[in-house]
């Protein structure tokens, strides 16, 4: 029933989808004249309601369209808060899920399954030995909904054009983001991190997951207009240059280890290579020229360590906990946002240990810290056997993240598990269909239903 009521390609359905909304149109119109309130509130609902159909035709378009809404309100558009503003997406979400699970067609990943599961169970339990200094109230829900939506991200994705989008949608986000920061930055002179009034780190983290993308497209795309090229390295130097500004060190590091990690698993093609690090080189002299830029080597510089020296105390503290673990405690932890309470004795206005992997020790324990290890391992191993656009987007993204969680509790973002999500979505995708390069036949791909035709 929900195929038919679907089926856009349908005359019938079209001709009705087009008289319903000339006619809601004109009534909407006339009404507003009489109760502005009222059938304000009305086209509001209509409007919703038809997104969110749409949304439930293409899956995969709730994930992206949640990613460009929460990176650009987080960032640009930070002062402004509506509280409950992506409850419905995350309804649309679920019920993508329960949607998919009902196709007879599809290969169920029951394996990652199992083991996201068992390390959600494994959260779960380190509530029941959570530290009496930590209070369990909104923040610590919200932290158990944030692991449990990496999951239902990776349901959302149906095929590879559904794939593509988010790439889309992740480099949009990116462009906006980065015009901000470079706009910030301009007005302050260039100050020390661009002065953007956000936390850098994880700002850094979202310029970043978007550059991916676009580097894969650059060395693994086939084909394409000069025009395309074009601006696909122009957004890719524009996006390093907001970066370099932001000067993250673990961001920067980060995403180094991600397109070299690209770069090694498309190392079979020496000419490309070739290419590759000559015009490397060109980009990297370009963007150092440019203001600003400066401020990401100074930062690596030894006279500005005060912060990277004041994580070494965190970090020493995290390791003294682990030693001095019991046997329970070692292989389950010592509870739910433990690493807090260890920092906050170090430094009292700190609740970050800034390591998310001595984090998730000290909190679930070796069996916790094993299991989410091994989600992110199974979901590299299995894109790595491809090098197509979306495989060497999800094996760069694994790398970037792993690499975020040297200097930064980035797990607790939503961002983290979003992106983990989708480097999922991708091994699942390949597992339900034959592997094959991404066409380049046009910049944006034309919109294609994710559920199979009866």
């Amino acid at each position: 029933m929900l195929r038919a009521l679907t089926d856009t390609h349908n005359r019938f359905i079209q001709l009705m989808i087009v008289f319903s909304a000339i006619l809601f149109a004109l009534m909407l119109g006339i009404g507003v004249g009489y109760s502005p309130f009222y059938f304000s509130l009305l086209g509001g609902l209509v409007i919703g309601l038809a997104a969110a159909w749409f949304m439930v035709k293409y899956p995969h378009l709730t994930a992206t369209v949640f990613w460009v809404l929460f990176t650009v309100q987080a960032t640009v558009f930070n002062q402004f808060t509506l509280q409950g503003l992506y409850y419905p997406i995350y309804g649309l979400m679920l019920l993508n899920v329960l949607l998919l699970f009902g196709q007879e067609r599809r290969k169920i990943p029951w394996l990652s399954i199992a083991l996201y599961a068992a390390f959600f169970i494994v959260v779960l339990l380190s509530l029941f030995s959570i530290a009496t200094q930590v209070t369990i109230d909104f923040q610590v829900w919200q932290k158990l909904f944030i692991f449990f939506l990496g999951a239902m991200v990776a349901f959302q994705f149906r095929t590879e054009r559904s794939l593509a989008h988010f790439a889309y949608g992740q480099i949009i986000s990116m462009l906006i983001i980065s015009a901000w920061v470079i706009d910030v930055a301009a007005k302050t002179g260039f100050a020390d991190r661009g002065s953007i009034g956000v936390n850098e780190n994880v700002v850094s983290a979202m310029i970043g997951l978007g550059i991916i993308p676009l580097y894969t497209r650059i060395i693994a795309a086939k084909g394409g207009s000069l025009i395309s090229r074009a601006i696909v390295l122009m957004s890719f130097l524009f996006g390093l240059y907001a970066l370099l500004i932001l000067a993250s060190r673990g961001g920067t590091i980060a995403l180094a280890m991600a397109l070299f990690v690209i770069t090694l698993r498309v190392l079979f093609n020496p000419k490309r290579f070739i290419y590759l690090i000559f015009g490397g080189m060109l980009g990297l002299i370009a963007l150092s020229s440019l203001p600003g830029s400066n401020n990401v080597f100074v930062r690596f510089s030894s006279s500005d360590i005060s912060t990277l020296n004041d994580r070494l105390p965190l970090w020493q503290a995290g390791v003294s906990t682990i030693v001095r673990s019991s046997p329970f405690q070692l292989f389950l932890g010592h509870g739910f946002d433990a690493s807090r309470v260890v920092a906050g004795t170090i430094f009292g206005h700190l609740d970050s240990i800034h390591n998310a992997y001595l984090q998730f020790i000290i909190e679930y324990g070796i069996v916790g810290l094993s299991l989410f290890l091994i989600i992110h391992l199974s979901s590299f191993l299995k894109s790595w056997r491809y090098e197509d656009e979306r495989a060497l987007h999800a094996t760069g993204t694994i790398t970037a993240l792993l690499f975020f969680n040297l200097t930064g509790t980035t797990p607790d973002t939503f961002v983290y598990w979003i992106a983990l999500g989708f480097a999922l979505a991708v091994s699942m995708v390949k597992d339900n269909a034959q592997p094959q390069v991404l066409a380049n036949a046009s910049l944006l791909p034309e919109l294609e239903p994710d559920f199979e035709q009866s």
